[in-house]
């Protein structure tokens, strides 16, 4: 967005195609307050009011699409370069909270087998 520099107010259309319907449900829904989320809606509103039509459409992956395995490189080569600005390097309390809980859960389990294996090789002797 920060690149677009249009000056006439001209009406403009386009469309975002996606094969990851995650990432566009979330936009439809009003009570998603997630940073990206939020952040990308503020993006489209800044769009519309500059006479911007904005349309996501979800597509089926690898589903012989005439530029899809083209855009799916190009968006991995944008991803790999270091000059590209950064345009998210937020990450949600919610992701940060789900991946403590993951790690936490893994300790417990890993703690709890080692005493099993302890416990077995015990009563073996």
């Amino acid at each position: 967005m920060e690149t677009i520099e249009i000056t006439e107010k001209i009406p403009r259309t386009t469309t975002i195609f996606t094969d990851s319907r995650i990432s566009i449900d979330p936009l439809k829904n009003v009570n998603n307050n997630c940073y990206f989320v939020e952040e990308t809606k503020k993006n489209i509103s800044t769009l519309e009011r500059e006479n911007w039509t904005i349309g996501f459409s979800w597509v089926k992956a690898h589903v012989s699409i005439y530029g899809y395995q083209l855009a799916n490189q190009l968006a991995k080569a944008a991803a790999r370069n270091r000059d590209t600005k950064i345009a998210f390097n937020s990450i949600p309390l919610s992701t940060l909270y789900r991946e403590i809980e993951a790690k936490e859960k893994w300790q417990r389990e890993w703690e709890n087998l080692r005493r099993q294996q302890w416990q077995h090789s015990s009563s073996q002797t």
